[in-house]
Order: structure tokens, then sequence, then C-alpha cells
């Protein structure tokens, strides 16, 4: 009789339905994301609130959208809306969560997607969770919370994701909103300092609220692909960088390129962005400045270009060009990327995009000198320039660019 009731409460136990996967944070699971199709030939654009207008609110941020709109920007990325205090309260600087929703709503009529900066590796001392849940923190041997190392981050702590109920807790209020102000996606900062778990747990439960909601990882690492959309290229920011101080020149350029070909492939994209500290150029008669000709670059590269604040009208261009010319849209380098080879590879960049019919040229003169040269490759095709110097597309002839100055032509159709 023993032995038959034990092997009724084992039958018992094995009919138990299990739990879904989700009900276990810590376990590291298997995730097939879906990236929203509304990225697909986006740009960026990050806004810091409080000093995007003079008084740094939602209200007045709301009241610049449509200039925004007009633009051609199509990606909003806010920097921190919420408060130090709480994860679910705005910065009381920036308004109320009313005036938040509105501002996202109306980013929604103008056909715009709204992301935010979150940061989930550690919080200000000022949190209430340190008081509330000082078990969510990494302690040291004397049962302090841990500060952050970072020199510039020392009033805050960071958080142990090695707690279940952390893991909740941050998911419930990255959750919170999407729900309350219907936003469209997350930039997650230092997100690789954070478990990857944690990530894919935040992706399904995100996905059961909006499933097609955007997430950027804050750093460059290609395996952040399993869990994130997107990825920073930082390595390439760096490059033009040290192109521009005259460390490196275009031949670095096209080495990271092709590392680029051989990593990003389907389902792999790249943030594209500039660093706004070389606006200026010891040669003062340049008629483009170097963040002028790297935007134009990023623009015309797989991947998705972010900007911050360059000039307006270059910006609207280059968004009507990406929008409106489908070889631009795609990610990856194998099926849309022909390099060009020309006779002064260390300061010219020469390649062709392409998608069936359709066909971009585009040359760069990354340095401070004008280059003479010629392209060695044959181009197919005519070419109609769209903007920067009026330069003749054929091969082996004679070609001039200015110092940091560019050529991007559109095949006729």
């Amino acid at each position: 009789m023993l032995i038959l009731l034990l092997a009724f409460a084992g039958t018992i136990t094995s009919c138990k339905p299990k739990r879904a996967d989700s009900d276990n944070l810590m376990d590291n699971l298997e995730y097939k994301k879906t990236s929203p199709e509304w990225i697909e030939g986006a740009n960026i654009y990050k806004v810091n609130i409080g000093q995007y207008t003079p008084e740094g609110t939602f209200k007045t941020l709301q009241q610049q959208l449509p200039h925004i709109k007009e633009m051609g920007i199509e990606i909003l990325w806010l920097s921190d809306i919420y408060s130090s205090k709480d994860y679910t309260k705005t910065n009381p600087a920036f308004g109320t969560e009313t005036d938040f929703s509105n501002m996202v709503t109306e980013a929604h009529k103008l056909g715009m997607h709204v992301i935010i900066n979150w940061v989930a590796n550690k919080t200000s001392c000022e949190n209430i969770w340190v008081k509330s849940h000082p078990d969510w923190y990494k302690k040291d041997s004397s049962e302090n919370a841990i500060n952050s190392t970072k020199a510039d981050c020392k009033d805050t702590a960071n958080l142990n994701y090695e707690n279940p109920q952390l893991r909740r807790a941050m998911i419930n209020s990255m959750a919170y909103w999407v729900k309350s102000a219907d936003i469209d996606g997350f930039h997650c900062y230092e997100s690789g300092s954070v478990p990857q778990s944690f990530w894919i747990h935040t992706r399904k439960a995100i996905d059961k609220i909006k499933p097609d909601c955007f997430f950027i990882a804050g750093d460059d690492q290609p395996q952040a692909q399993k869990a994130f959309d997107a990825t920073f290229d930082g390595s390439l920011k760096d490059i033009m960088t040290d192109i521009v101080n005259r460390k490196k020149n275009t031949t670095d350029l096209i080495k990271h390129l092709e590392h680029e070909a051989k990593i990003c492939k389907t389902g792999n994209i790249r943030l594209l962005f500039t660093d706004n500290s070389y606006n200026k150029s010891e040669n003062e008669q340049i008629e483009v400045t170097p963040i002028e000709a790297f935007t134009v670059f990023t623009y015309t590269i797989p991947g998705i270009p972010l900007t911050y604040s360059v000039k307006g009208e270059v910006i609207t261009k280059l968004n009507q060009l990406k929008r409106g010319n489908t070889t631009l849209w795609s990610n990856t380098y194998n099926a849309s990327f022909m390099g060009l080879r020309n006779t002064c590879p260390n300061s010219v960049l020469s390649y062709i995009r392409f998608h069936k019919k359709t066909q971009v040229f585009c040359l760069f003169n990354f340095s401070d000198k004008e280059q003479t040269f010629k392209i060695a490759d044959e181009i197919k095709g005519e070419f109609v320039t769209y903007m920067g110097e009026t330069v003749p597309a054929k091969q082996n002839e004679e070609m001039k660019l200015k110092p940091w100055s560019y050529s991007v032509q559109v095949a006729k159709q």
C-alpha cells in the first residue's frame, strides 16, 4: 500500500503544471527576438530634455516636435526622464507624468517613435530602494552599498542582480512606462554590466505588453545582439576621432568596415554616431567640417545613424536621402555595400551602396588637404549629385575633393 501511495504521490507531482519560463528570473532562456519593422531605414535623434529648450520641460519639447518632424526625424531618444528617487516617477524638473505621456502621444501623432534612456545597473543613492530594499544592492564586507568605481558616478550604488526580487522590480519599472506612456523602447545604459539573462527576461515581459519595442544595448559587444536589436559601433567613432587628430587615416577606416562586414550579419544592427568634439579644424578655409563629413558617412553605410546636434539642413537632407533610397536601408555589408579602390586610399574612401536597380555612389576626403585621385574599379550607370561636391562618377577619370569634403550621388532611374 505504501508503495502504491508513493507512486500515486509521484504521479500527482509529475502532473503539476511547470512554471512558465519567465517565472524564474534567474534562468538562462532561449529567446528568438523579432526586431520591429519600423526601425528599417530609420534614423535616431537624441534629445537632452533639460537642454533642448530654455525651459527644459516635456511641454516645451512637445512644442518643438513639429520642427523635429520637419527634419525627417523618425525615432526620438530621450535622456533620463525619470526621477533619481523613483524609476516610476518623472523628473519633476521636466514636468509631470501626464506632461510626458502627452508629449509621447503627440510624437506618435506626427509619425515618430519615442525611446527612453534606462540605467539598470545602478541607482542614485537617493533612490527609495536604498532604504526600502537594501538587499537589492551589492554590499562590501561591512554591509555598505558598493558605489560605482567611475569617478563621475560616486553618488550611485550598484544593484545586485543575484536577487530575483530586484530583477522583478526592475522589469516592472520598465514595463510601467510602456503601459502608462506607450513608449516604443529603451536604450539600456551599460547593459553589459547586467546579466544577459535579465535582458532576455525583460524582452519577453515587454513583448507581452508591446511586441514591437526597440531595444538598444549600451555597449558594442556583438553577443548583446541575443537580447538587443542594436549595438553601438564605438570603435568607428574612435577611429574617426583619431583621423581628425591625425593618429589614423582612411585605411584604418577601411579595415574596420571589413571587420564589421564579417560580424554584422542579418539581425545584427549597428548604431552609428560621431563625436561632436571634432567640429573644428586647423584649416579655417574649409567649406565642410569633419563632423559634417562623418555624419554624412554614417548615413550611407549599413546601420542606423544616430545624431545629437549638427546643421539642421544637413540632417534634413540626409533623412530624405535615407528614407527615399531603399539601398541605404540594409544593415548588412555583403548584401548592399561594394568598396571601390582609388589611387589615394590613405585619405579618400569610395564605395557604392546598391539594391536591385538603385545605387548610391559615395566619396569622402577624410583629410585636411585637397585630394586628387582616380577610381580604379568600374562604375556602372549614370549618377546625379544629391549633396556635396560634383565629381565624375567614372572609372579612371581624375577627381578632386576639397578638405573634409564629400560627394553623394544617386543613380539615374
